[in-house]
């Protein structure tokens, strides 16, 4: 949860409510995207002196924003540099699927249509992002174009994004944020094919009981 804050603060200056409202909205695959974790993971980061917040005025009501130190850049940018390691994805619920064999066959098949229901809720969730990713470029282009708009957020905040630039080697802001954009389509990519592979695995063990229950 904390790299993947300072990810965000990365490219934009955010409240804990905003990062909230994205996480939900595009990584609840990725982290648990309660309020409560967001604050947290926050405070741990200001501790840490990886950012800080400041009181801003918005209409009538005062936020707090927070924007990522040059301290933090550097830690999370240390962090990012290292290689995946995807051996330590551990999922302790594989270890519930190794001891299923201890439940009666119709407890086992109502264990399995629960997870396959959740396997299809995700996959009609990570299909419903990808939907509004595409549709997001779209409107994007229509305002200007993605060039266009980062221009003027440069121009917005040269300070922060001069600093920003700095630290990734990006020539502009515009080719930062189209390089995050293209890893961040595929990040669902493999979100969308680990989905589908599991959904297709647990409806075909589900048919396999249940075919080998009809002829016990």
């Amino acid at each position: 949860m904390e790299n993947l804050i300072l990810g965000l603060l990365m490219i934009t200056q955010m409240a804990a409510y905003e990062l909230h409202t994205h996480i939900k909205a595009n990584y609840q695959g990725i982290v648990a995207p309660s309020l409560g974790n967001v604050q947290r993971a926050l405070k741990k980061l200001e501790e840490k002196g990886y950012v800080t917040k400041q009181e801003v005025q918005s209409g009538k009501v005062a936020k707090k924003i927070f924007t990522i130190t040059k301290t933090g850049r550097t830690h999370f940018m240390t962090w990012l540099n290292n290689p995946l390691d995807l051996a330590k994805v551990n999922n302790p619920e594989m270890g519930r699927l190794l001891l299923l064999g201890m439940l009666t066959r119709e407890q086992q098949l109502a264990n399995i249509e629960l997870v396959i229901a959740d396997l299809r809720e995700a996959w009609e969730y990570l299909q419903a992002v990808e939907a509004s990713m595409m549709t997001q470029f779209a409107a994007a282009e229509e305002q200007g174009g993605l060039d266009y708009l980062h221009q003027q957020m440069h121009e917005e905040n040269p300070e922060f994004y001069d600093e920003l630039l700095a630290i990734v080697g990006a020539p502009s802001v515009s080719q930062f944020l189209k390089n995050v954009n293209e890893f961040g389509y595929y990040t669902l990519q493999h979100g969308i094919a680990e989905t589908k592979f599991n959904l297709e695995w647990f409806t075909n063990l589900r048919n396999k009981l249940t075919e080998k229950s009809q002829t016990r």
